[in-house]
């Protein structure tokens, strides 16, 4: 999913929201590959604003939106 969304020079955020959705915030929504996500086993992915996605996750939301942090986090350094 990480690479998915343009990975760590497109992603500008990722929090979880509801109980299963992931919010992220990109810079450029060209580079979200909406069929990588569906490959990866995504259920939805869905442009609610510009540069912001919601990922369907399922219960699992939580999980993946703190791996996804932790990748952003230490791609970071």
């Amino acid at each position: 999913w990480f690479n998915a969304v343009g990975g760590r020079d497109n992603i500008e955020a990722i929090d979880q929201i509801a109980e299963t959705r992931v919010r992220v915030t990109v810079k450029d929504d060209a580079l979200v590959d909406t069929e990588a996500l569906r490959r990866a086993g995504l259920p939805g992915a869905v442009k609610v604003a510009p540069n912001v996605w919601h990922l369907v996750a399922g219960l699992e939301a939580d999980q993946y939106a703190t791996a996804m942090n932790r990748r952003l986090t230490s791609a970071a350094l």
